[in-house]
């Protein structure tokens, strides 16, 4: 990787060329000394991902030359190898922003459209160069750098929406080769996809109609419009009829977008895929209103919740694993691999009437649920598929859950990735050791400090006095000396997940970014951390200062905790090296600030210099023509 050259004057020491390769080789090679050579995984929602300063749209995307920038120095600086984005489907409005788990799990969400894409011969050019620079110029949010701007693309009659309508429209005329194939490969994607992409547009056609989202509050008729239990099949039929040619053009629309979407993300896919990269999605458990309403006898008719205001799936029947398998099958063609959102919940499903916690009860299915998600996964992957591709949320309250019965770990559980956070570790629970101390098998479990839900580490662990809990058990486990601030336990408990064959990051910890991204209780801050365009220049810095994530200083504690800075003292002086050149100032480079003091002395002479001039020019001024003498 070659990190391009600023053209401002920074202090921050980065890898010179000629130290990359020797870095990279430095730091596979110490993470295959310590076990680490699974899943490198950096958790980064796409919406967060940097825009450059002069075209930005208000939500990032994967597919730009700022947000490749950064997948490559994640990459090479951190030894990442596996992306895993947060759910894309249609985001929910509410509480003041935008909510991703409890958006749409089948369809996608318009924050997935890269607009500028959309100015370039692969889409027909279908939306000009100025109507792009004004969803820019509308983007005049104040904290537009570092805070997601999701009314600027999402909102009704917003700027993005206005480009999208645009774009429909400029396609629509197909007057070139391109845009007639553009068109045929629409129709060919909605004959794909007609099984789940027509009762959204009919949703939309009613929801219009009936004045509101809430399909409950619909007339009887279109309520159960898919409910062959409650409508005679000839007046569905009809009605289905009646709307889609009444709405035709709103359908092509609603298509055009899923499409844009589609594409956009099985190109940011193999983007990915061709830096050497893999691609997880989130595999939400929620389902929203259209889907829900569209698949009426695949859930409960009480209306019970699994928590969260998600629906209930009753997994009793065959019209919820239909829904479940169509879900699976469309994240295994959008995505490498997948996170199952709160994967207990399939084992031990909970039931929650109305929201209300009073009325609750669980229906036990083990790992029945659990396999079959893996089997439809596994036989749609075909050849792609490996035991990595799947990895299983089980953090859980013991009240919801428990992964063990009788003192040992659940036979199903044994051979699925477990996603584990040591964001409360305890002498019997949160780390490598306890873990392989409980039977684990190593590639079973997926170890990170934090993940999205978790309060940053720099304010978790003073506002909760986790740090003197912990701070013990840190010191025992790496064999270090017992942090006594903050930034050496976060140095810590960034080391930790590193001796784990598979281990996760948060973006907003490693980058050491200000604020939480899903704050609680919601509001409108939530869900919109996002990376500012200069993110490399505050990262460097915030080495500096111990702070963020340096894998370098996390695999020199992971080798004294195994013992290897003894048994490979070479590899660890390397390491040591290198630590030391991401956590130092350009200025401590004693060439460097030599320049840097005789450039200054030279700015100064010619500042003198040049006082004089001026001084001697406007004392000559009185007595000359301020004209020049013709030649």
């Amino acid at each position: 990787m070659r990190i391009s050259e600023c053209t401002a004057l920074t202090f921050k020491r980065r890898l010179k060329p000629a130290e990359e390769a020797d870095y990279c080789a430095v730091l596979n090679s110490a993470k295959t000394k310590i076990g680490n050579t699974g899943k490198s995984v950096l958790i980064i929602p796409s919406q967060v991902l940097p825009e450059n300063v002069d075209s930005n749209t208000g939500i990032g995307s994967i597919l730009n030359k700022e947000s490749a920038e950064f997948f490559d120095f994640v990459k090479t600086y951190w030894g990442i190898n596996t992306i895993e984005d947060l759910p894309n489907g249609k985001l929910k409005n509410a509480y003041g922003t935008y909510l991703p788990y409890s958006g749409s799990s089948l369809s996608l969400g318009e924050q997935n459209i890269n607009f500028k894409l959309l100015t370039t011969d692969n889409f027909a050019k279908i939306l000009s160069e100025k109507d792009f620079n004004e969803i820019v110029e509308s983007n005049k949010s104040p904290q537009k750098d570092f805070k997601i701007n999701y009314e600027n693309i999402l909102k009704e009659d917003s700027a993005g929406e206005k480009a999208l309508k645009k774009a429909f429209a400029n396609l629509k005329l197909a007057n070139t080769e391109t845009k007639r194939k553009m068109l045929s490969d629409i129709q060919q994607y909605i004959e794909e996809n007609k099984e789940w992409l027509e009762p959204k547009a009919l949703f939309e056609d009613l929801a219009h109609e009936n004045r509101t989202n809430n399909f409950d509050k619909w007339n009887s008729f279109d309520k159960n419009l898919f409910n062959p239990d409650e409508v005679n099949p000839r007046m569905r039929s009809l009605r289905i009829l009646e709307l889609k040619n009444k709405y035709a053009t709103e359908h092509e629309y609603i298509y055009f977008k899923q499409y844009l979407a589609e594409k956009h993300l099985e190109a940011a896919r193999k983007q990915l895929n061709s830096m050497g990269l893999e691609y997880f999605g989130d595999f939400l458990i929620n389902f929203s209103p259209d889907e829900k309403w569209s698949n009426p006898k695949a859930f409960y008719k009480e209306g019970y919740s699994v928590g969260y205001g998600c629906p209930a799936l009753n997994l009793d029947s065959q019209e919820a694993k239909k829904l479940l398998a169509k879900k699976i099958k469309l994240f295994a063609r959008r995505y490498d691999g997948i996170r199952i959102d709160m994967a207990w919940a399939y084992a031990d499903q909970p039931l929650i009437k109305c929201f209300d916690k009073h009325e609750f009860k669980k229906v036990h299915y083990d790992g029945e649920i659990l396999d079959y998600i893996s089997d439809v996964f596994r036989h749609t992957k075909g050849k792609d598929y490996k035991q990595e591709s799947i990895m299983y949320e089980f953090v859980a309250s013991p009240n919801d859950f428990n992964m063990y019965e009788d003192g040992k770990l659940k036979q199903f559980l044994e051979n699925k990735i477990k996603i584990i956070c040591s964001d409360y570790l305890e002498d019997n629970w949160g780390s490598s050791e306890t873990y392989k101390q409980r039977g684990w098998k190593i590639d079973s479990y997926i170890l990170g400090a934090t993940n999205h839900d978790s309060q940053p580490m720099k304010s978790q662990f003073v506002k909760e006095n986790e740090l003197s809990k912990q701070a013990s058990i840190l010191a025992r486990l790496l064999k270090i000396p017992e942090p006594k601030n903050l930034k050496d336990f976060i140095k810590a408990k960034f080391a930790e997940p590193m001796r784990a064959k598979h281990n996760m990051v948060f973006y907003a910890d490693a980058l050491n970014l200000d604020g939480k991204y899903a704050a609680s209780p919601i509001n409108d801050k939530s869900y919109r951390l996002k990376l500012p365009h200069d993110w490399m220049d505050k990262y460097f810095q915030s080495l500096q200062y111990g702070e963020g994530f340096n894998p370098m200083d996390a695999l020199a504690k992971a080798f004294v905790a195994e013992g290897l800075d003894k048994t490979e003292p070479e590899l660890y002086q390397k390491i040591i090296k290198y630590r030391k050149i991401l956590e130092q100032p350009e200025s401590r480079n004693k060439k460097t600030k030599n320049l840097l003091m005789l450039g200054g002395v030279i700015f100064a002479a010619i500042t003198v210099i040049g006082a004089l001039i001026i001084k001697k020019g406007v004392r000559n001024s009185d007595t000359h023509s301020r004209y020049p003498a013709s030649k």
